[in-house]
């Protein structure tokens, strides 16, 4: 794969919006949002903690601090006379993703493009982790563990998250510091204290992960009654991803609620009205979920918000979630699509489009999530 300097110099247009984005001067003296970015990987590389770390968790922060601000050159707006960015870090992960997949990092190279993503979502919460505790202190804690354990990224941890913040607060020029600092400080200890520093608690089934990541318990550690009746797979990926393939390997005899094989029978085009074919499929569903009965659901199901109705009528009917998510990377995607018959084939303008809505699953989304790489370049980063 490629460099961090080879990054940089392949996104020039974003550069150029991020040298060109102001900040507020009251937390940001230095100006522009690309000066402060720079600033923040002087900082960050001279930390003792950075010094510490792999190359590997080294190349992640590198790529997560050029990016963590890049939501600015979108967000940016004055309101009320001031320079605000609200909202930056969640729209920033979008666009990260989507520059870190054109750049290559896909396929095998997913876990490491998401665990910058996380980092990039999430790392103006440290600085105000002690607002949270003083409001209270057991929410901050659960807050602190849940962030842990979301995601798949295994590389994604709280120690890189509070490098990553600890050197954005110090790389600028702002003269209140001191409460961001102190809010970073107990922000580690915290996560130290409680077992999710350097990863997520230990759980003991997924079904006891999904109780605490959706409050149906405070204490990780606890087993909770698996009393789920089936098994809902959701399949999720980009056409071609490989879905049909390990529908192949691993059904053997489920059902398959496949929304492709529905618009063939009921002749309607991808482009028309999908409410019917929905229809179809949901009835489909609810038949084997009345009947406990284990099954897939065969779509593209590429963000959470899609994910969000078929896993919620699967957890009405007391259905083990679990979503596979597939990717394979642009090269292998494309050659894929184009031996398809021609009624399957997805235009490469339409691909493009779907390519900026993928999310990859979470484990707030469902019991289980597994991220599959089903073309293998043997990822491994250039230093």
């Amino acid at each position: 794969m490629i460099t961090l300097d080879q990054f940089i110099d392949r996104v020039p247009r974003t550069v150029e919006l991020m040298k060109n984005t102001s900040q507020s001067p009251k937390y940001h003296g230095e100006g522009d949002v690309w000066t402060h970015t720079m600033m923040v990987l002087d900082y960050m590389r001279n930390m003792d903690e950075y010094k510490s770390l792999t190359d590997y968790e080294k190349n992640i922060l590198d790529f997560a601090c050029v990016l963590h601000d890049v939501g600015k050159t979108i967000c940016t707006e004055i309101e009320d006379g001031e320079i605000v960015s609200k909202g930056h870090s969640v729209k920033g992960e979008g666009i990260a993703r989507r520059l870190l997949w054109a750049a290559g990092f896909n396929a095998d190279g997913m876990f490491f493009r998401e665990a910058v993503c996380a980092l990039v979502r999430h790392h103006s919460k440290p600085p105000r982790f002690w607002d949270d505790v003083n409001e209270n202190e057991h929410n901050a804690i659960l807050k602190l563990q849940r962030l842990a354990s979301y995601s798949p990224a295994k590389d994604f941890t709280l120690k890189l998250l509070y490098i990553l913040s600890n050197a954005d607060w110090n790389g600028r020029i702002c003269d209140e510091k001191d409460d961001g600092l102190l809010s970073l400080d107990m922000f580690r200890e915290y996560a130290l204290d409680n077992g999710c520093l350097n990863g997520s608690p230990d759980f003991h089934d997924a079904c006891s992960r999904d109780a605490f990541l959706h409050g149906r318990t405070s204490i990780s550690s606890q087993q909770m009654y698996d009393a789920t009746k089936s098994q809902m797979i959701v399949l999720s990926g980009l056409p071609a991803s490989g879905k049909s393939t390990w529908i192949e390997n691993n059904a053997g005899a489920l059902p398959v609620v496949c929304l492709d094989a529905i618009r063939a029978e009921m002749k309607v085009k991808p482009s028309e009205d999908q409410s019917k074919v929905m229809r179809v499929a949901f009835d489909k569903a609810r038949e084997y979920l009345r009947n406990h009965r284990t099954f897939i659901w065969d779509a593209t199901c590429l963000n959470h918000d899609t994910r969000k109705k078929i896993l919620g009528l699967g957890r009405d009917y007391s259905a083990f979630t679990n979503v596979v998510y597939l990717e394979c990377d642009d090269i292998e995607r494309n050659k894929r699509n184009k031996s398809r018959e021609e009624c399957k084939r997805v235009p490469d303008d339409i691909m493009e489009r779907m390519k900026e809505r993928v999310v990859p699953p979470t484990f707030d989304e469902a019991h289980d999530v597994a991220w599959i790489p089903t073309s293998s370049r043997g990822f491994t980063f250039i230093e």
